[in-house]
């Protein structure tokens, strides 16, 4: 494996490390998810680290950079999504104008539930999986769908697996809920001495769904309906994470001896 690291977040999910080396590169995915893993890895050559938050490509180049992903508890990162956006649902396709936004305005929490993004991190590892004709997925034209419909298009067990099964590749997963305990997991697989508590920029996991909406059983409803495969690909996460905390614990405590 080469130098080069891709840290994949989830948008409204955690914002890129501080890290203390001024050598490293940051740029952002624009055309550069493209083509086949050869030229995907070409483009990142010359380049230290990488932060994307954009679709991953049907195709990657495993085993030519090593590849980390940062997931947040779906509930909680729709919820910070709410706040940023001001509650504004996904736009529609069939009343979009040039030059004019029309993405409508929920008057609450649980219609913004209603009327945005599904399955959103999902959607991100593997919605490009069978190519859907989108400029999302970075594919050439004629292109037949919309970013909106791209947005709108069900995710389904398939796409899960393949997202599980991408996840079980990566070379560290992590999670927010548990980001305390990432510094000695970075040092361990990357070198970087990282403060978690200084280094982390934008959210502050400031937004809990279980503490404001607990109490709304038709929000938390729609949750748990439109936001099912999240679920399942964040508990996933989160075991990963452990696995790896336990694992360093391990050869530590076997170090000492």
């Amino acid at each position: 494996m080469d130098g080069e690291i891709i840290l994949h977040l989830s948008r409204n999910s955690l914002p890129c490390f501080k890290l203390p080396d001024a050598r490293e590169r940051f740029t952002k995915f624009s055309v550069a998810w493209a083509g086949t893993a050869a030229e995907q890895a070409e483009y990142m050559r010359d380049l230290q680290f990488m932060a994307n938050e954009k679709f991953l490509a049907a195709e990657l180049p495993w085993g030519k950079m090593a590849v980390v992903a940062v997931i947040r508890h779906p509930f909680d990162r729709l919820l910070s999504e709410a706040k940023y956006t001001g509650l504004k649902c996904l736009a529609s396709s069939s009343k979009k104008k040039r030059g004019a936004n029309h993405r409508l305005q929920a008057s609450s929490f649980e219609q913004f539930v209603a009327c945005t993004e599904t399955n959103f991190m999902v959607r991100r590892l593997c919605g490009c999986k069978g190519n859907p004709a989108t400029s999302l997925c970075r594919n050439t034209p004629p292109l037949t769908m919309s970013r909106e419909d791209f947005q709108r298009l069900t995710m389904n067990e398939t796409h899960l697996e393949c997202a599980l099964k991408r996840l079980n590749r990566f070379s560290l997963v992590l999670v927010t809920e548990l980001l305390e305990y990432a510094g000695p997991l970075l040092t361990a697989k990357f070198g970087w001495r990282v403060d978690i508590a200084q280094s982390r920029g934008g959210t502050k996991r400031e937004s809990s769904v279980f503490e404001e909406f607990g109490h709304e059983k038709r929000t938390m409803s729609w949750l748990h309906s439109k936001h099912d495969l999240d679920l399942k690909l964040y508990e996933h996460a989160k075991v990963l994470q452990c696995r790896e905390m336990a694992q360093l614990e391990q050869k530590n405590a076997g170090q000492e001896r």
